[in-house]
């Protein structure tokens, strides 16, 4: 992974984050959101070596 992507990632987590935050959110969209927030972490703690 290079830096660009590595922070294109950051970017897509913290929009994820945002949106997980809507209290009108359904659990599926909840279920759905937080299943693609929890790879996208993954991939970058992977890439600091955290993981």
């Amino acid at each position: 992974m290079t830096e660009k992507e590595y922070f294109k990632l950051l970017d897509r987590l913290v929009k994820g984050a945002e949106k997980l935050s809507n209290p009108l959110l359904t659990d599926a969209k909840k279920k759905q959101y937080r299943r693609l927030y929890d790879e996208i972490e993954r991939h970058i703690l992977e890439y600091k070596g955290l993981l």
